[in-house]
């Protein structure tokens, strides 16, 4: 159940809308969905930044790698916090709105750890588009991510997902690693 899970968690969101059409529950979540066509490519337009290489606050388009080859886009906003050693944190993919259960953005915190080196720890909800009543509760899915800034101005680390149903009790779990860049502000 948990490898089904998995499977459709990360499968794009028209291809799993479709799919959810037929299954419903956590089991139809699992890796080896299709990412989306330019996943790999997630901030290939995108031009260099030119801001210190240090601070993580920003918006950062980032990309999951599973083991299965899978990839997927991800969008991070970290926000300062009361000091330079934490803040708040945003985070969505292209996976939330899959069939379900669908999720909500994740939040969450993050603090620094080292030099360049951050941990993120995110959390979002989950409810079942198709059950009775409409979207009811279906648990919750929590990210727990390791970042280090590269001297380029991007990140690289990795990441442990594990969803929960609505009892608490841990449904799946999987790792991935963690590529971002920076996002950049361009105008018209």
């Amino acid at each position: 159940m948990k490898k089904l899970f998995l499977i459709l968690l990360v499968t794009t969101l028209m291809v799993a809308t479709a799919a959810a059409q037929s299954k419903k529950g956590w089991g139809n979540k699992t890796v080896g969905g299709l990412p989306s066509a330019n996943a790999k490519v997630n901030s290939a337009n995108q031009s260099v930044d030119d801001g210190p290489k240090d601070k993580i606050e920003g918006t950062w388009r980032a990309t999951e790698s599973f083991p299965d080859n899978s990839v997927f886009k991800v969008l991070f906003t970290l926000s300062a916090g009361r000091d330079d050693k934490n803040g708040t944190t945003i985070h969505s993919d292209e996976l939330y709105l899959t069939g379900g259960p669908s999720c909500l953005p994740s939040q969450g915190v993050w603090k620094r750890t080292g030099d360049r080196t951050f941990v993120v720890t995110d959390e979002g909800f989950c409810f079942d588009p198709f059950g009775g009543p409409i979207f009811a509760p279906a648990g919750k899915i929590q990210f727990k991510s390791a970042i280090t800034l590269n001297r380029q101005g991007g990140f690289d680390g990795t990441m442990h997902v594990e969803a929960f149903d609505v009892n608490g009790i841990s449904v799946f779990t999987a790792d991935a690693v963690l590529h971002g860049d920076r996002m950049i502000a361009v105008g018209p």
